[in-house]
């Protein structure tokens, strides 16, 4: 008598039909939070990708080839970010500084010697602050002289 554990060993094996895809390509679909972020498992952690707050709602589609990740718009198609996640960080930044970019000296252009440069934030075209004693700020922290009147010398 054949026992069961013989027979079951005896039969061929069903095996997976179609294109063996390996284990480390994934696609993902997803929605872009209301911080502007999606997840992604890597090693059983979590990992944060930054994208963009405006985008939050946004249904993508994230392609993942080992560390290399594609986040990709479901409707469009648009590439949103490409990155090589950094598994020693939780959080995936951007790399963009925060808050508007610095300002510089070339980021302006250079003035016209034809035109006078428009006058600075608070001061008031044409006019220069007096300098001395009897000055008051007004109600916008303008700095003008006093309502009183001058003594004659």
């Amino acid at each position: 008598p054949t026992h069961p554990a013989q027979a079951y060993a005896a039969r061929p094996k069903a095996v997976p039909g179609g294109p063996i895809i390996p284990r480390h390509y994934r696609v993902r679909q997803d929605k872009i939070d209301s911080g502007g972020s999606v997840t992604v498992r890597h090693n059983s952690r979590l990992h944060h990708i930054d994208l963009c707050a405006r985008l939050a709602g946004t249904p993508v589609s994230l392609l993942i080839d080992e560390l290399h990740i594609r986040v990709i718009d479901r409707h469009t198609g648009t590439l949103i970010r490409e990155l090589d996640l950094n598994p020693t960080r939780d959080y995936q930044l951007r790399g963009l500084p925060p808050g508007p970019p610095p300002r510089s000296a070339t980021s302006r252009p250079a003035p016209d010697p034809g035109h006078p440069a428009p006058p600075a934030v608070g001061v008031k075209a044409r006019r220069r602050p007096p300098a001395g004693p009897g000055l008051d700020p007004d109600e916008n922290g303008v700095i003008m002289p006093s309502r009183v009147p001058a003594t004659p010398s």
